[in-house]
């Protein structure tokens, strides 16, 4: 049986829902709180007699976020906001040694904790006469966290190290909002498009350090965010 993407859903209820036009006079004010999260994993093994192997990786990100909005049009909305942000990266990749006779595993795991400042616009299409509006999302955000790196096998190493990191991102994805009461909101993204830039420094004096940069993009229940917003003198 084939699921519908939400996104698709909740745009095929637009034309079934006709309640008042969603509509933001200009100098309305929201406050906006969401969660987001994201996951991407895969298995890979080879299985056979002398050398049997396999590899395998988990990419994920979790965040909350609080933002307030002011309306400088009546589709325009620009918005200062408070992030945590959760992002982990895992692989291993296990292989027979016929040194000793066994299998061996390396694991390595990166985990990252951080707390962001951003700035962004969002701009509103309401769809028809109903109580549902499309909405692009953009963002700038930086701030501060810590690094939490980790490298293991089966031999017993266990090696743990800790860094400072700092972020920026620029982040755009698309959002379907149902407007359920005058002032209250319900929200949906499902993917989006993101630039991450990372620095990474010891917590010592080994002068350590490194610049990370990724993009990523993704549309699908796999990447999905939730979120509810309150309106003011709306």
């Amino acid at each position: 049986m084939k699921i519908i993407n939400p996104l698709t859903l909740l745009f095929l209820l637009s034309f079934v829902t006709a309640h008042a036009q969603v509509s933001f006079p200009k100098g309305t004010q929201s406050l906006n709180g969401s969660v987001y999260y994201y996951e991407n994993s895969d298995k890979n093994s080879t299985k056979t007699t002398s050398y049997p192997s396999g590899t395998s990786y988990k990419n994920g990100q979790a965040a909350v976020s609080v933002e307030w909005g002011h309306f400088i049009k009546h589709n325009l909305s620009l918005n200062t906001g408070i992030y945590g942000n959760y992002v982990l990266s895992e692989n291993s990749y296990s292989y027979w040694n016929n040194l000793n006779g066994g299998s061996q595993t390396s694991k390595n795991s990166n985990s990252t904790f951080e707390g962001l400042l951003g700035l962004g616009l969002t701009k509103y299409y309401p769809i028809g006469k109903s109580n549902f509006a499309f909405a692009i999302v953009t963002s700038i955000r930086g701030g501060m966290g810590r690094n939490f790196l980790r490298q293991n096998n089966s031999f017993g190493t266990d090696n743990k190290t800790t860094y400072n990191v700092f972020s920026g991102y620029v982040y755009v994805a698309p959002q379907l909002l149902y407007l359920i009461t005058p002032k209250w909101s319900l929200t949906g993204t499902f993917g989006g498009v993101s630039y991450r830039y990372s620095k990474t420094f010891s917590l010592g004096n080994d002068d350590y350090e490194a610049a990370r940069s990724r993009f990523f993009s993704s549309l699908g229940i796999n990447s999905f965010s939730i979120g509810m917003a309150y309106f003011i003198n709306h």
